[in-house]
């Protein structure tokens, strides 16, 4: 991939990699949450400048921050600061990934800039940040609700000691889906590397689900409530061996659409004698499993869609109004009423969303 295809976000001042105590209260939801191997707990959350350095904060106390909640196993947590997010820029829908060879943190958010918003990807790695911007489709674009997944695939490379062998080695896969607006309203997906221990820049890429799927075209929005189109979903395959699932609208269909994502385990060979083709175990391979109707009238009023999608290939939607759980399965009518399950102190929309996932995936 050319070095111009993406741009470095720039390097935070020294000021902004502060680490403090932790000091106020703070949430952050389960999509922005997770737990390493060692019990290590880490956490995305949003909160101002003032909270991650207290006094020394002045007048930029309250400056919107992304902050990473880092909690050792019964240790205590200590703050610091995003890489990427101390600017003037508005920055929400994080979320968070942990790849444990390397234990590197992956943060994934959106990033307002003027008329722009685009989705850029954090890495701490051995105590260092960098951040960077996914390359997003030229033109003013509005990227929103990106959701991250993080897997592992067994694969070949060329050995060191003689490019005519084979080495096996394994590599982690970040894979990134969002919704971006724009000349076209479509989802976008995004793949990243870590191999040999670092992450590879060289192969960092976007693209269109719908291209991926080869059914592009024009995408017409009208008569359509944004909750119903707004929220591609991804999950780790079933199969393993570093796939993952996504679930996305695709407007120039209108249909919702289910398809899996893998790459070659070694580069695929080529034409003649041309040998292997380049760079050919990066590229993204999509596999149409599923395809129905969007989530319609009845998903109107959700706020924030979530999905679950089963191993055949089908879409379960959810979303959370008031103290109410509702769902709304892919292969409802257009017209159909969302099932619905009270909360409760005794049963939280967690316990909620494990209830429907254990239903969808019977699927």
């Amino acid at each position: 991939m050319s070095p111009h295809a993406f741009r470095l976000v720039r390097l935070i001042p020294a000021l902004a990699l502060a680490v403090g105590l932790y000091a106020l209260p703070q949430t952050a939801s389960a999509a922005s949450a997770v737990l390493a191997k060692d019990g290590t707990l880490y956490e995305v959350f949003s909160t101002t400048y003032g909270v991650v350095v207290g006094g020394a904060a002045g007048p930029y106390a309250n400056l919107p921050v992304l902050a990473l909640r880092t909690t050792p196993s019964g240790g205590t947590p200590t703050l610091q600061i995003v890489e990427g997010s101390l600017d003037g820029d508005v920055e929400g829908s994080e979320s968070i990934e942990f790849e444990e060879e390397t234990r590197t943190v992956f943060l994934v958010f959106t990033k307002q800039q003027s008329l722009y918003r685009g989705v850029t990807v954090a890495l701490l790695q051995y105590g260092i940040w960098s951040a960077q911007q996914l390359f997003p489709t030229p033109g003013y674009t509005l990227a929103m609700n990106p959701k991250m997944v993080l897997t592992r695939q067994r694969y070949l490379d060329t050995a060191a000691f003689d490019p005519a062998a084979w080495t096996e080695k394994w590599r982690s896969i970040v894979s990134v889906v969002w919704w971006e607006e724009g000349a076209l309203s479509q989802a976008k997906y995004a793949v990243l590397f870590v191999e040999d221990g670092a992450l590879n820049r060289n192969f960092i890429a976007s693209y269109n689900l719908n291209d991926l799927a080869g059914t592009s075209g024009w995408t017409p929005t009208a008569g359509l409530s944004p909750s119903t189109y707004r929220f591609p979903a991804v999950q780790r395959d079933f199969v393993g061996d570093g796939g993952v699932l996504v679930s996305f609208a695709n407007l120039a269909t209108s249909r919702q659409m289910v398809g899996s994502i893998w790459f070659a385990t070694a580069p695929i060979a080529g034409p003649g004698i041309g040998g292997p083709i380049a760079n050919s175990r990066h590229r993204p391979i999509f596999r149409t499993m599923g395809d129905g109707s969007l989530p319609g009238d009845g998903a109107r009023q959700a706020a924030s869609l979530g999905t679950i999608i089963s191993p055949s290939g089908t879409s379960t939607f959810w979303w959370i109004e008031g103290p109410t759980m509702k769902v709304l399965p892919g292969a409802a009518a257009k017209d159909a009423t969302p099932l619905s399950m009270s909360l409760r102190p005794d049963f939280s929309a967690d316990k909620a969303v494990a209830v429907i996932r254990e239903m969808a995936e019977k699927e």
